[in-house]
């Protein structure tokens, strides 16, 4: 879903999506957008800070030839399942996102709030987290 509209983009390919993005986070109307928008407006607007972003299949996530992340590399990468399992069909989030975050968490987290997202960490490992938009409940909860 969100991961479909960001592969195949060049440089300029995602121009409209962070020129969206702009225009409904300075509007105030971004958090009246549905959740898989403010998804993609947070990528968006990842992406211009200069923290890395990516989604991963889960041959890259976990297992042997699991990508090594670099605490020195700020990113953000989301595993392509959960993005894809996600969200209803009325664009809700039924299942929390997982992440791991080498970037600046309080930078992460300031960019989450403004989208109308949260981040929990995940008791596994010190990367992994957790992301939850406004008004949905962690399964932990």
């Amino acid at each position: 879903m969100v991961a479909e509209r960001r592969e195949g983009k060049g440089a300029a390919g995602g121009l409209r999506g962070k020129l969206e993005y702009l225009w409904h986070a300075s509007s105030g109307d971004l958090l009246a957008q549905n959740v898989p928008f403010q998804a993609a407006a947070l990528m968006h607007a990842i992406t211009l800070t200069g923290i890395n972003y990516g989604v991963f299949s889960e041959i890259e996530w976990e297992g042997r030839h699991a990508t090594k992340l670099s605490p020195k590399v700020p990113g953000l990468f989301l595993r392509r399942a959960d993005l894809n399992a996600g969200f209803n069909e009325h664009g809700g989030q039924i299942t929390p996102l997982s992440v791991r975050i080498t970037a600046d968490l309080s930078a992460v987290d300031t960019l989450l709030s403004r989208a109308g997202w949260k981040r929990e960490p995940d008791d596994d490992s010190s990367y992994l987290h957790r992301l939850i938009a406004s008004g949905q409940r962690s399964s932990g909860s």
